[in-house]
């Protein structure tokens, strides 16, 4: 059976193996909530979701990816989390070469975005 929750905190190092935490680490749990989705206690699913309102970082287990429920149970985590907050739009972005993705985030409701996403690097 499936289950979804936001994951406390005190949990976090359940999903610390888990990319994109294993190479960019946890985190801060003040502007940050992860929703996992679990099967007989094992986390099959997390995404997180930061104050900035940028929905990203999904991940389903290799073993999960394509299983039904899964990635609509996390969606709906998702859901609860904006409602939660108060949050009514958010946006994510999807790697190049990943039409699978696009065509998931499409089959749910999630809108294409008009132009491009710039990202910043800061020099020291």
């Amino acid at each position: 059976m499936l289950t979804r929750r936001v994951l406390p905190p005190e949990e976090w190092d359940k999903v610390a193996g888990i990319p994109p935490f294993n190479t960019g680490g946890l985190p801060n749990p003040e502007y940050w909530r992860i929703v996992v989705v679990e099967r007989d206690g094992q986390i099959v699913a997390c995404c997180s979701l930061f104050d900035t309102v940028h929905w990203d970082m999904f991940w389903v287990a290799a073993e999960s990816q394509g299983a039904a429920g899964v990635f609509r149970e996390l969606l709906l985590g998702g859901a609860e989390v904006m409602l939660t907050y108060g949050i009514r739009q958010v946006h994510t972005t999807v790697p190049d070469g990943r039409p699978e993705l696009v065509a998931m985030l499409d089959r749910f409701g999630f809108e294409r975005a008009p132009g491009a996403l710039y990202t910043y690097t800061r020099e020291d």
